[in-house]
């Protein structure tokens, strides 16, 4: 067991010296906060949609790739459902039960998932890491999960609807996949495919720095209580849910690895801005963040050597 461990471990090592890469950076003044957002939005905007359009337009497509979608889904529904309930057996009201639930049922599937998954299970599970992501988690997280901010915040803000659609068609990386699937087959001419092949393989070492840059721990003196029952549900509830739901779906064991650690992922950056928009507790999120981050260094691997 000892050496499984320690095999997954030297894996995510690269990961972990890019993150604090990132954390030194911030501390160190050389990458402020509006770097860091401009870096966030580059990612988000450009870098991504080309990874996942290379991963996609390039991999061998089955009906496989619906399993880690309907799993996607499943995991951040029975989470959600989960969460809720144990924020009511807190007694968690308003903003700071929004926070609760939000923290803890959804993942940080794209920005850490996609990197983790790469370099822990293979480039070549990455499309089921995307449909996982952007086709049963992202609809989720701009629908339901902006509608409950609404409803627990304080804001005056109010999505609809259709602001959640048209939210996520405005979603860069799932125009990546769009067009991935719709040229996929197509032979690209090297103008073209070359630098998205560049762009592509810089997205992987910048997500990291800018998650590390992200980091803080301010927090955590007042909401560790808060942010030891996010780890729980977010790092030990939602991967076991992936993984009843695999099962049950006949999902491969390498479609079920993929799952599950998407499923034990951090809790999501844009929790954050889910949280200012609407008025949540983001001190409670931004902890959060900053504990299941840390956490998941011990939880992936361990996740990772049951599913040997």
């Amino acid at each position: 067991m000892l050496a499984g461990m320690t095999r997954v471990l030297s894996q995510i090592l690269p990961i972990l010296i890019l993150i604090g890469l990132g954390c030194l950076l911030r501390m160190s003044g050389f990458l402020t906060r509006d770097l860091a957002r401009g870096l966030t939005r580059l990612i988000v905007a450009v870098l991504m949609p080309a990874l996942i359009f290379r991963a996609v337009h390039e991999a061998k497509l089955s009906s496989a790739l619906a399993a880690p979608a309907a799993v996607g889904a499943i995991t951040v529904a029975g989470s959600i459902a989960a969460t809720f309930g144990v924020a009511v057996l807190l007694g968690l009201r308003g903003e700071r039960r929004g926070a609760l639930i939000l923290a803890g049922s959804f993942g940080n599937t794209g920005y850490l998932g996609y990197p983790m998954t790469v370099e822990l299970l293979g480039a070549n599970l990455l499309p089921a890491a995307v449909f996982y992501d952007v086709v049963g988690n992202t609809p989720i997280v701009f629908g339901f999960g902006a509608m409950m901010a609404q409803h627990y915040g304080a804001g005056e803000d109010r999505p609809t609807v259709v602001n959640g659609i048209r939210t996520l068609a405005s979603f860069p990386p799932l125009w990546g996949l769009v067009a991935g699937l719709a040229l996929h087959g197509v032979s690209l001419p090297a103008v073209v495919a070359r630098p998205v092949e560049l762009l592509a393989g810089s997205t992987i070492p910048l997500i990291m720095l800018a998650v590390g840059a992200s980091l803080t721990a301010g927090g955590l003196r007042r909401h560790w209580k808060l942010a030891g029952v996010v780890a729980v549900m977010k790092l030990g509830v939602s991967p076991a849910i992936a993984y009843v739901a695999a099962r049950l779906l006949g999902a491969s064991p390498d479609i079920t690895r993929v799952a599950v650690l998407e499923a034990g992922m951090p809790t999501f950056l844009l929790g954050l801005v889910l949280a200012d928009r609407y008025e949540l507790d983001s001190d409670v999120i931004a902890t959060a963040i900053f504990v299941t981050t840390i956490s998941a260094i011990l939880t992936v691997p361990a996740w990772l050597h049951l599913l040997r």
